[in-house]
């Protein structure tokens, strides 16, 4: 009997979504120079067979079983900092809790369009690019791939082994031969792990808004910075040691990393929300989400254009202080 596999993947979990909804359980949906439209977490945010590939055995789902496992690991760690802050009952999450908070920063901000597209037009080309340079000098090539997380505990001997013979794969052109079937999903999740690794250096701080102010969260919810005198340079890299990451977790709630902060959680004043809104902004490409219908929301929307371009003017891949994709 054939598998009742799902076709409309949320690229922002239901889970997720339900946090910034109204008291009545409604979200509302903002695009820009649009009037903004009523909508629910499972009617939102989702394309159809956005994580399936075509297989051997025809369309594959794997990936997209994959993620709703892990949805369903971090939907009681979220649940349960909004449900204590609600109460103001603050417990800070325990070390497994970090740990699957850390993962969830890393997915969402891979696995949204922004992201895929990201890794199709900048990373994957820029990854070529420098593995094909660096495979011609066997230490080069050593020093590009000493930090990559081991998916198994390899000793000195295995993981020296392993990746000579990706050196020389690359040099026999493994890169001229027919990707294999959902090899950049699979990349996606092994650069997620990537991500989740360098934010162990981070400590988190649990912000929470104002009685009478809102977070927005939006198509891509993760938008990092670095402040810069009275302002910020919004889209700066996660191994940048004094980038700032931030993920609205619900209407009254937003995650911050980084790096010397003591962990705890922080109040923000009202100011301060709006101007996180408007990164969030910046940031999003079309879809902008939030707990209340407003014209007032919807115009400021309109007129705060989409800033970053991941891959252009914002998380540029970069290889010893230089970018990688130019021919400088």
């Amino acid at each position: 009997m054939r598998e009742n596999n799902p076709r409309r993947h949320h690229f922002l979990p239901i889970s997720y979504l339900q946090n910034f909804c109204s008291d009545e359980g409604d979200i509302y949906v903002y695009e820009r120079a649009k009037p903004p439209r009523k909508s629910s977490p499972k009617q939102a945010a989702h394309i159809r067979d956005f994580y399936a590939y075509e297989g051997e055995d025809g369309k594959n789902f794997e990936i997209e079983k994959i993620l709703s496992k892990f949805e369903s690991d971090a939907a009681p760690v979220i649940q349960g900092i909004v449900n204590r802050a609600s109460t103001n009952s603050h417990r800070y999450p325990t070390n497994d809790e970090t740990k699957i908070l850390r993962k969830l920063v890393a997915l969402m901000f891979l696995r949204v369009p922004a992201g895929r597209k990201l890794d199709a037009e900048h990373i994957a080309p820029a990854v070529r690019k420098l593995f094909e340079t660096e495979a011609r000098d066997p230490k080069r090539f050593a020093e590009l791939l000493k930090d990559v997380p081991d998916d198994e505990p390899l000793s000195a001997k295995e993981r020296a082994e392993l990746i000579e013979n990706v050196r020389l794969r690359i040099l026999n052109g493994f890169y001229n031969e027919p990707e294999p079937p959902g090899f950049r999903f699979y990349a996606m999740l092994h650069v997620a792990n990537m991500i989740a690794e360098e934010l162990r250096s981070y400590r988190c701080l649990i912000v929470l808004a104002p009685k009478h102010e809102s977070f927005l969260t939006g198509d891509t919810p993760v938008w990092t910075g670095i402040e810069k005198g009275a302002g910020m340079q919004l889209g700066t890299a996660f191994a940048d040691r004094d980038t700032s990451v931030w993920l609205p977790i619900s209407n009254k709630i937003c995650l911050l990393w980084k790096r010397g902060q003591k962990r705890g959680f922080a109040k923000i004043p009202p100011r301060g929300v709006r101007i996180m809104n408007r990164n969030v902004m910046r940031f999003t490409e079309r879809f902008l989400y939030a707990s209340q219908y407003s014209l007032k929301l919807a115009d400021r929307y309109t007129r705060t254009p989409q800033m970053i371009f991941p891959g252009k003017n914002a998380f540029i891949p970069i290889w010893e202080g230089k970018p990688i994709m130019t021919d400088e």
